[in-house]
Formats: structure tokens, C-alpha cells, sequence
């Protein structure tokens, strides 16, 4: 795969107006700070393209990615100064659409698994990302079963809503809608943390914040995931 990791040449000029502490996060190979929160939201534009969107503002946002069916998952762009598309990353998926696999600089980064599980007479998707510690192949450390070496994931359990009659997740008073897509990352030893969160401000128009140990590209990969996804 050609892809590369973003470079500061990379972007559109808009981009340079970024305060720094957002800006320097947007380049691929940096995970952010842990007291860094980055929002922004994921359009899906038809059955075959998603757009990720950096939020400058509360009115105000930048196109940052975009994601392009393929045979065998996306690929995913990011904007050269002349407009024109760079490929950065593929997301494959398998078959079932249960599982995924980001490749950025034609590494494998991460590794995401859905399952369907029964609760209380209900279905819900638990999700699992793993991604290596140092950085290097994490399909290989994953079946190589070197766990001291990768770090798993979970998403958190949504509760019951007894006012809603239904099973929500805290938003924080944010206005998301209930969706099956609606997720959110934890440390399975640390479940009060959430590293990336993910909900519907509408039928197709997602929110997206994460946080460490997240870049813009694997945000945008799992949330991606989130929305291809076949229960």
C-alpha cells in the first residue's frame, strides 16, 4: 500500500490557522496528549465515502479526511495544498464486517473486533481494539499471543435508562441521539476513563472526541468501523 504518515506539507493552508496544541495532533504518528481532548464529527456522505471534520469552533469546522470504499475495506485521504487526495491509511475489513484492521504507512496498527452479546433479553455489540505498545505490528504480537506486549480495549457498557426505557450511554448533556453505533473506549482496569467517545447528532452525522493514546487517522479508522459494522 502506498500510504505515508501525515507531514506538515500535508495539509490544506486552512489547516496552518490551527492553534498548535490542536494542529500538532493532526499529524498521524502523534498520539495526543492526555490532557488533550480533540471533537470533531463523522459524516457519512453515501453507502461508499465518510468525511471526518476537525471542530475549529462551535460554528465553525475543517474537512480533514476522507474515506473511499475499496474491494476489501476503505481507503482513507487527506488533502494536499493543491486539493488533490493523499492516501494514508487503509481500514480492511473481513467478510463479516467484524472485524477490522488499520494500516497506516502500510504497518498495521490496530485491531478491531465486534461481537454480538445477549443482556437482559437484549442484543449489544461489545468491541475490542488492540493496538501494540511500541508501536510495531500488532497482528503479529496479537497472534503471536504476546500479550505484554498489546494493549486491549473495551467499550463501555451502556445502562439502563429507566425515564427512556432503554439502555443509553453518558454524553455528558450532549444532544446525541440513541444508535446502535453509538460507542465509547475504555481501559478495561480504568472504565471511568474514556478515550474515545462516538454518537449520533443524527441520522448521519456522527460526534467524535478522543483523546491518548489516539491520532486523527486511528480515531477516524474506528470510528469508521463503528458505521460498517454488520451485527
Amino acid at each position: 500500500m502506498n500510504s505515508q504518515p501525515f507531514s506538515f506539507n500535508a495539509f490544506n493552508s486552512d489547516l496552518l490557522r490551527l492553534p498548535p496544541e490542536k494542529f500538532k495532533y493532526l499529524i498521524s504518528t502523534s498520539r495526543v496528549n492526555r490532557e488533550v481532548i480533540i471533537g470533531g464529527k463523522v459524516l457519512k456522505i453515501s453507502n461508499y465515502s465518510f468525511s471526518y471534520h476537525l471542530e475549529l469552533s462551535e460554528r465553525r469546522e475543517l474537512l480533514v479526511m476522507n474515506a473511499y470504499k475499496t474491494l476489501f475495506g476503505y481507503n482513507i485521504y487527506t488533502f494536499e495544498k493543491n486539493q488533490k487526495l493523499r492516501k494514508i491509511g487503509w481500514l480492511k475489513m473481513n467478510m463479516k464486517k467484524n472485524e477490522f484492521v488499520l494500516y497506516e504507512a502500510e504497518r498495521d496498527t490496530i485491531i478491531i473486533k465486534y461481537a454480538n452479546v445477549m443482556c437482559d433479553h437484549k442484543l449489544f455489540h461489545d468491541i475490542e481494539v488492540i493496538y501494540t505498545v511500541e508501536g510495531d505490528s500488532v497482528l503479529e504480537r496479537y497472534r503471536n499471543n504476546e500479550e505484554d506486549k498489546i494493549i486491549r480495549l473495551v467499550n463501555k457498557k451502556p445502562r439502563y435508562n429507566k425515564d427512556r426505557d432503554l439502555y443509553t450511554l453518558n454524553y455528558n448533556n450532549s444532544s446525541i441521539m440513541p444508535s446502535e453505533r453509538n460507542f465509547q473506549l475504555t481501559h478495561p482496569k480504568i472504565p471511568s476513563h474514556i478515550n474515545l467517545s462516538f454518537g449520533a447528532n443524527s441520522e448521519n452525522d456522527y460526534r467524535l472526541n478522543y483523546t491518548f493514546p489516539w491520532n486523527a487517522l486511528q480515531a477516524f479508522a474506528i470510528s469508521l468501523s463503528a458505521l460498517l459494522f454488520e451485527s
